[in-house]
């Protein structure tokens, strides 16, 4: 039985210019879970081979860019899918977390949000922060 594969490349939505070190997550839509991650190579590409036939779907988290959503495909008759990512860039948000009496920064502070990608991030010095 031919072997099957998913892959393709992650790009700048705005500049086209490859994104490497992104994580790429391969799902089973059937049931629900993530089956393996890679990072794009240099040129931005990723692969998944040797697949079961089904259901699948892929998403791309990278940090700075907004998530790509996932994307469904199937394997089965078709061996092969192929599909490039193309991600805009993501938001910021920049603050300073206070003390309500005094105004102080409060430098020993965590931040996160739901839409970010990696860990909640410290405040600094002065309870300053920036979440990408």
């Amino acid at each position: 039985m031919p072997e099957t594969i998913a892959t393709g490349a992650v790009r700048d939505g705005s500049t086209q210019v490859p994104l490497p070190g992104v994580r790429v997550e391969l799902w089973s839509a059937s049931e629900m879970h993530r089956l393996a991650t890679c990072e794009t190579g240099i040129e931005g590409g990723y692969t998944f081979d040797g697949q079961e036939p089904g259901s699948y779907f892929l998403m791309v988290r990278a940090k700075g860019y907004e998530s790509s959503g996932s994307v469904p495909f199937e394997l089965g008759l078709q061996k092969r899918f192929v599909h490039d990512f193309e991600l805009d860039g993501g938001k910021r948000i920049r603050g300073r977390v206070i003390a309500d009496e005094t105004e102080m920064g409060i430098d020993t502070a965590r931040i996160a949000s739901n839409w970010t990608v990696g860990d909640a991030v410290n405040c600094q010095g002065g309870g300053l922060f920036e979440v990408t």
